[in-house]
């Protein structure tokens, strides 16, 4: 799982709207508290009367404040909610060292009046060198509630998290070693034994997984149970 190239309240907008603005002439945003589809707070997109595909509610704000990989597969989401036959949309804008717009990648969903989850994935160009997301509609005066922010450098959407949860994938090998912060703690049974095909599971969605090829076949007393990463 990649990590959200976004902040914190880009991808969640739980303090302010700091890192998200208005693009398109007419869009008006603001952070509200009656609609949300993750924490407490999502943004209000409200179009203009003419809509373009890269009109609404922009992150980041400024068009070289997120550098890209050129040639890089990335992948972009957001959950939006709009009304009912309306067509919610998202756009993936990348742009070049002086930032200037290379392409715009649109992805669209007939809105249910839920929140739904809308996805995009590209390659980068070869003079690729920032991105921006932005969400909003393809229907005129249209309102819509965008939550869940995604930024990631993968070539398939992957489930959304916030970019201080960093990411949930370890791969050990044998003489690999894992350092805790102070506040993490682990709870282990008294006694247990290494089974050919033991696994040890963290949470947030962490697995280790202790391979049977070791020699000579290892046991860990004690070694079982969960452990809780924080």
């Amino acid at each position: 799982m990649a990590i959200n190239l976004l902040t914190d309240n880009q991808a969640s907008i739980e303090t302010d709207m700091t890192g998200l603005a208005a693009r398109g002439p007419g869009v008006s945003v603001a952070r509200v508290t009656t609609e949300r589809f993750h924490g407490v707070a999502s943004v209000k997109v409200t179009m203009p009367s003419g809509v373009q595909q890269d009109w609404g509610v922009v992150a980041p704000p400024g068009t070289t404040d997120l550098a890209i990989s050129a040639s890089t597969d990335y992948s972009f989401q957001a959950q939006v909610k709009g009304t009912a036959t309306e067509t919610s949309r998202v756009a993936i804008l990348t742009r070049d060292s002086g930032g200037t717009i290379i392409a715009i990648y649109p992805a669209t969903v007939v809105a249910d009046g839920t929140f739904q989850l809308v996805t995009r994935s590209i390659t980068s160009e070869a003079n690729a060198a920032f991105v921006q997301v932005v969400a909003g509609s393809d229907t005129p005066d249209a309102v819509v509630y965008v939550d869940c922010l995604q930024i990631e450098s993968s070539s398939t959407a992957s489930d959304w998290r916030l970019p201080s949860e960093g990411s949930a994938s370890i791969s050990l090998s044998p003489s690999s070693s894992i350092s805790f912060s102070p506040s993490a703690s682990t709870s282990l049974s008294p006694s247990a034994s290494q089974s050919p095909s033991a696994s040890l599971s963290l949470s947030p969605s962490v697995s280790i997984s202790l391979s049977s090829s070791l020699s000579p076949s290892p046991s860990w007393p004690g070694l079982s149970g969960t452990m809780e990463v924080t």
